[in-house]
């Protein structure tokens, strides 16, 4: 139960931070294809002022380590669960 809130939480921080920081920022971007592979680039220029940054940056933080410590959440609960399965004997169908 704990690890869905780990999660929702995290997303909900990551989409909040990310939407602050693309809606109010100013830049461009570029693409440029060339003849060989190491002429192929990708330019992002990307500035964002005032109070969607002061907001948004420590959003996409807190929501990043929240996924992080989701998953660690649930793959030591289920290595907990792996270790800890009690073993019982296969019924027997025949009979029953």
């Amino acid at each position: 139960m704990i690890i869905r809130r780990l999660f929702l939480a995290g997303v909900v921080f990551l989409v909040i931070g990310v939407w602050l920081l693309a809606s109010y920022c100013n830049g461009d971007a570029g693409f440029q294809a060339g003849d060989s592979i190491s002429a192929f680039s990708i330019k992002l220029d990307i500035t964002t002022v005032g109070y969607p940054t002061i907001v948004g940056v420590p959003a996409v933080m807190l929501g990043s380590l929240l996924l992080i410590a989701s998953a660690i959440a649930s793959l030591v609960l289920e290595l907990r669960s792996l270790f800890s399965r009690k073993r019982t004997p296969a019924k027997n169908l025949e009979g029953a």
